[in-house]
């Protein structure tokens, strides 16, 4: 964690960045078209760099720390949440399409679509983390 002193206009930044990003992530918890571990990490990131107590209190929330847990572990994605984003990102892409978005407009977000759809399917799912751990014999 990195506490390290910084000025008080920039921990009041964090702060609000990390509360507006935890009430976020919070709103993903009940709306299941909007990301929860995103804003979370973001959370703890300017939580870290704020207040040494935030920080506590997001990662001991009986709701965020599973999911942080999961990402700090094993850079996990539950599957849920890999399946939610590239849905919603090739929704999003077929309505810029039928709505008639330019052909450079369609490539660029496609591109970007691609790569960020590369990175969630990349990443382990913690219900795969934990079958593995239990296959392998305690040392």
């Amino acid at each position: 964690m990195e506490h390290r002193k910084r000025s008080p206009r920039a921990r009041i930044a964090y702060r609000w960045l990390a509360l507006g990003s935890a009430g976020l992530g919070t709103v993903g918890l009940v709306l299941p078209l909007v990301p929860t571990t995103p804003f979370l990490l973001v959370a703890l990131w300017a939580a870290n760099r704020s207040s040494p107590r935030l920080s506590r209190k997001i990662r001991s929330n009986r709701h965020f720390a599973p999911v942080l847990e999961a990402w700090e572990n094993g850079r996990a994605i539950p599957t849920s949440a890999k399946l939610m984003g590239v849905g919603l990102m090739g929704l999003s892409w077929t309505k810029l399409w039928w709505f008639g978005a330019p052909s450079w407009l369609l490539i660029s977000i496609g591109v970007m679509f691609a790569c960020g759809a590369t990175f969630i399917l990349s990443r382990p799912s913690p219900e795969r983390i934990k079958r593995r751990a239990e296959k392998e014999p305690a040392s």
